[in-house]
């Protein structure tokens, strides 16, 4: 028997916040995580999946088979995630206790993988509850597609027009820096300039610097906006064999047993 419409409107409403969440998720750099960037869709996940449990807990799964139905889902993906999450989280507060290093960004990264294993859990209890993993996969198609958009126009575009474009004002920086001190207010300008233009903060000085100049003068690969070169294509990849899983998703909502779904 499947769901009723006022509990198939509320997984669907929960199905919508999870592929918004991913999509916000991808377009959030990775390297800010360790400054706090991602503490916001992460706590947004933990926040959808206690919403998922309550209002599973209370709507959808029978009393009877409440035990039953939890405990026969855990796979062991879920124990694998679960030791992830939790090797992290007790590395983070074991570092905190102990004051060995930086502890509000162990406290970020802590805060983050408790996200992962929040969006985890949610995505694959709605599968089970909602209909098969097939409607994220649309959702996240339509979005590497544009990503693979965006890596295109980077590698044909992007550098070109940056390079040129950093070198000049990089040059009235270091000229600002050198007469007036990098705590100057031109200075300071010039490096929000800089970050406006999608210059990484920590790309401004030292090391990151280097590196960022070398990739913007020697390179040509295309950049996700939550990864690098090789996690991109790792992801473009991945959404190649997605389309092709896309293709056949008549045949696997008819193996669910004609799951409900958004349609």
């Amino acid at each position: 028997m499947g769901p009723r419409p006022i509990q198939r409107g509320v997984l669907a409403f929960l199905w919508g916040v999870a592929v918004a969440l991913t999509v916000w998720r991808w377009c959030v750099p990775v390297e800010s995580a360790q400054r706090g960037g991602t503490l916001g869709v992460a706590l947004a996940w933990c926040l959808t999946a206690a919403a998922t449990a309550g209002l599973a807990a209370v709507c959808f799964v029978p009393r009877r088979h409440r035990r039953r139905r939890w405990l026969c889902a855990v796979r062991r993906a879920d124990v694998g995630v679960a030791a992830l999450v939790v090797g992290h989280v007790a590395g983070a507060l074991w570092l905190v206790s102990s004051g060995a290093g930086d502890a509000r960004a162990a406290i970020n990264m802590a805060v983050e993988w408790l996200g992962i294993g929040a969006a985890w859990w949610t995505v694959r209890r709605l599968a089970v509850w909602y209909g098969p993993v097939v409607y994220l996969l649309r959702h996240a198609a339509v979005l590497i597609a544009v990503m693979a958009v965006l890596g295109i126009w980077q590698h044909w575009e992007w550098y070109d027009r940056i390079g040129g474009a950093y070198a000049a004002v990089r040059e009235r920086l270091d000229r600002a820096i050198e007469e007036y001190g990098p705590s100057s207010s031109a200075a300071r300008r010039l490096q929000a300039q800089l970050i406006e233009m999608g210059v990484p903060p920590e790309a401004l000085q030292g090391r990151g610097r280097t590196l960022f100049e070398l990739r913007i003068r020697d390179s040509r690969e295309p950049l996700g906006f939550f990864a690098l070169a090789n996690t991109f294509a790792g992801l473009l990849v991945c959404g190649a064999f997605w389309c092709e899983t896309l293709r056949s998703a008549d045949g696997i909502d008819r193996s669910m047993g004609g799951a409900a779904g958004p349609g």
